[in-house]
C-alpha cells in the first residue's frame, strides 16, 4: 500500500502562508487544523507517548461569517486524481460540513504539472459513491479543466482560493 503521509506538505505550507495574508488582509480567518494525537501514556519524566489519529480536513476558518472548511491534497500524477488519496472518514466529514451549510472544498495540486484546483467537495463525494458501486476509482485530469477552478495568484495572494469562494457565492453555487 502507498504511503501518502506528508506528500502535500509544500501545498500546504503555500495555504498556510496565503491564509496569512488573508488574515492581515481580514478577509477572512482560516487555520490549518492540528494532527491530532491520541496520548497513550505520560512518564514521570514527562514524556509523552502517543499515536497520531487519522485527521478529517485540513484546514478551516470563517469567511464573510460562514464556516468554512477545506482538504489539501497533491498527487504526481498527471492524468488523474487517484482516490486512494483519501478515505472515508474525509469523505464522510466534507460530506457533513456541506450538510450543515460549510463553504467546503479541496485545493488539489498536479505537482508535476504545476496546477492547482478548487474542487468543490460535492465533485469528490459523487466520484467516491460511484466508486462504492463500481465507478471509476479516480478524477479524470480533464474533469479538472471542466469542473474545477484553476487557483492563480491574484490579488497579492499566493493561492487566491477566496476569489473562486467569491465567484461561488455570488452564482450562490458555493
Amino acid at each position: 500500500m502507498p504511503i501518502y503521509a506528508n506528500r502535500g506538505m509544500a501545498l500546504e505550507e503555500m495555504i498556510t502562508f496565503t491564509n496569512e495574508v488573508y488574515a492581515v488582509k481580514n478577509w477572512a480567518d482560516v487555520e490549518k487544523k492540528p494532527t491530532p494525537v491520541k496520548i497513550l501514556k505520560v512518564s514521570a519524566g514527562g514524556r509523552v507517548d502517543g499515536v497520531i489519529q487519522k485527521s478529517t480536513i485540513d484546514f478551516y476558518g470563517t469567511f464573510r461569517g460562514r464556516s468554512i472548511r477545506i482538504e489539501a491534497k497533491s498527487t504526481k500524477d498527471t492524468k488523474k486524481f487517484p482516490l486512494e488519496n483519501t478515505d472515508e472518514e474525509q469523505i464522510n466529514y466534507l460530506r457533513k460540513s456541506l450538510k450543515h451549510g460549510a463553504l467546503t472544498f479541496l485545493i488539489i495540486e498536479f505537482s508535476k504539472l504545476g496546477e492547482v484546483y478548487y474542487v468543490p467537495a460535492q465533485l469528490l463525494i459523487d466520484v467516491w459513491d460511484k466508486s462504492c458501486v463500481g465507478g471509476p476509482k479516480s478524477i479524470p485530469y480533464s474533469a479538472f479543466h471542466l469542473e474545477c477552478d484553476l487557483i492563480k495568484p491574484t490579488r497579492g495572494v499566493p493561492l487566491d482560493y477566496l476569489a473562486i469562494v467569491e465567484k461561488h457565492l455570488n452564482t450562490k453555487s458555493a
